[in-house]
């Protein structure tokens, strides 16, 4: 699955900035180019002339031994080595380790209106940095209507349609000593790593939910900090439906149900919500009986295992 561009305005954001050190020198006319892939680049033998190995629209890193190569040249050579490599779709330079680049590297920054940055961190850092960093801002996204909850430390997605209860429900279970994620509105995301993460987005939102008949509910205040978390990976999805939207083998639990999330398949529990019962209750049990199952216990085969065995000696009785 594509990736979702972000622009190279995005490095500027203060925490990222404050830990690497981040400048820009030259280039702000780029600073809206698209960068579409988290992994940054060291331009390392691109300047030597193996330009194939030039990603587009990526961050290349300028680091001491680019620098040192670059030094060796006379400033027409070394001008032309930078040159042919601009030449293609590079999102954005940076000079790594605190270096004062030659000025020929800022005019040709400037002249190709590509964002220049300057940054006291290794290269190495930065390659890391910025990896986790864009991997985040680049990663696909989507929104449920659903509520998230980290219920014995996983990722359960709580989908079901409008006043079926996702909200009373997650507060029954936050009574219980689970935490919140995001209420109501979930924004999910694939990370490079394949997996699914979810969050309520804006910190303002953060451990907050709407409950009918009370209103709006911080369940910070009223639970304590421990009550929420911003982001979880997902693991599970349990949807809450009426009774008679759930086939008989389904309801057993006879079948295994997938729910498909940004191309993203996870484990999906179909649970009738009746009168009268402890959905928490159960859900906490669905929980843990997916971990169980996880870890190779699975109950359900070994209840049939067992059927056909009996069966099999009744008939045996009877031969």
């Amino acid at each position: 699955m594509k990736t979702v561009p972000t622009s190279v305005r995005t490095l500027f954001d203060k925490g990222l900035s404050a830990q690497l050190g981040l400048t820009l020198a030259a280039g702000e006319d780029g600073l809206s180019n698209m960068i579409e892939n988290p992994h940054p680049q060291k331009l390392g033998l691109a300047l030597a002339g193996h330009l194939e190995g030039v990603l587009e629209n990526r961050i290349q890193i300028l680091g001491f031994s680019e620098l040192g190569y670059l030094g060796t040249l006379t400033t027409d050579q070394a001008s032309r080595a930078l040159e042919a490599v601009l030449q293609r779709p590079v999102a954005a330079l940076v000079v790594s380790g605190g270096q004062a680049p030659p000025p020929f590297v800022v005019r040709a920054a400037e002249h190709h209106h590509i964002p220049l940055f300057l940054s006291s961190a290794t290269s190495n850092r930065l390659f890391d940095t910025l990896y986790a960093y864009l991997r985040h801002y680049l990663a696909p996204r989507e929104s449920a209507h659903a509520t998230l909850m980290d219920i014995f430390s996983l990722g359960v997605l709580l989908k079901g349609s409008s006043g079926i209860g996702k909200s009373e429900c997650a507060l029954e279970l936050i009574s219980r000593g689970h935490k919140l994620v995001a209420d109501d509105y979930v924004i999910l995301s694939l990370e490079a790593d394949n997996t699914l993460y979810g969050t309520s987005g804006k910190d303002w939102v953060c451990g907050i939910m709407q409950v009918k008949g009370v209103g709006i509910v911080n369940v910070n205040n009223i639970f304590g900090i421990t009550a929420w978390e911003k982001e979880k990976r997902v693991h599970l999805v349990i949807e809450l439906v009426e009774p008679a939207e759930v086939p008989y083998a389904h309801e057993l639990g006879m079948t295994k149900q997938t729910a498909v999330i940004l191309g993203t398949p996870l484990p999906l529990i179909r649970m009738p919500v009746h009168k009268g019962r402890n959905i928490a209750l159960i859900i906490e049990v669905a929980v843990k009986n997916h971990i169980l199952t996880t870890l190779g216990h699975d109950d359900q085969q070994l209840f049939l295992q067992r059927q056909e065995e009996r069966i099999q000696e009744k008939n045996h009785g009877r031969g």
